[in-house]
């Protein structure tokens, strides 16, 4: 029998943490985004989707990552224009084709051109306690709202000695990972306290 030798079990726990935070993925997903064709690059929309859990048609995929590719430059790119553009898109749904309100598919794709913004997601805003009013007149300005108000929330933590700590531990943590936006480590932390 092999005797167990583990030199460093702290790296080997922050190895395992950080995979299950889905960082390597993320990271490729980041650095790949200009050295390919996104809209081509079967590899690249496989790692993307993988990560990002983007579950529609494959006609909505093209499309999504055609204008991935057709504005990757475009760092002045706003949600409110990735939002309108993707929630024009019909899709497959148990109702037929339609059009549905993708905030959380636009603010992945806004997020990987431009890492200084959050992902929208559901335990985040609900932690954050972040809503979007049921009855609102127009569904998609109140959406486009809550975004703001989402990285607003977390522009505002990164520069609080909280948030400083927590982006200084992440980098102690998890040094092959320092080169990442500061947005997406407090993303990562509070996607994570939203599981509680």
């Amino acid at each position: 029998m092999k005797d167990i030798i583990i030199s460093n079990p702290q790296k080997v726990l922050d190895e395992a943490i950080a995979n299950a935070c889905g960082l390597k993925r993320y990271k490729k997903t980041i650095s790949d985004l200009y050295r390919y064709d996104v809209s081509q690059d079967e590899d690249y929309k496989k790692n993307f989707v993988a990560y990002y859990k983007v579950r529609r048609d494959k006609d909505w995929l093209d499309k999504y990552f055609k204008f991935l590719q057709d504005n990757k430059q475009n760092k002045p790119l706003t949600f409110e224009e990735v939002f309108n553009f993707l929630s024009s898109i019909k899709h497959n749904t148990k109702y037929g084709k339609q059009c549905t309100e993708e905030a959380s598919f636009s603010s992945k794709l806004l997020a990987t051109i431009n890492p200084e913004y959050p992902i929208w997601d559901s335990r985040v805003i609900k932690f954050l306690e972040i809503s979007v009013p049921k009855n609102s007149l127009d569904k998609k300005i109140a959406i486009i709202e809550a975004y703001q108000r989402l990285k607003e929330s977390i522009d505002k933590f990164i520069n609080t000695d909280e948030g400083k700590k927590c982006i200084e531990e992440f980098d102690a943590r998890f040094p092959d990972y320092k080169d990442i936006s500061k947005v997406k480590k407090i993303d990562t932390y509070l996607w994570n306290l939203g599981k509680e």
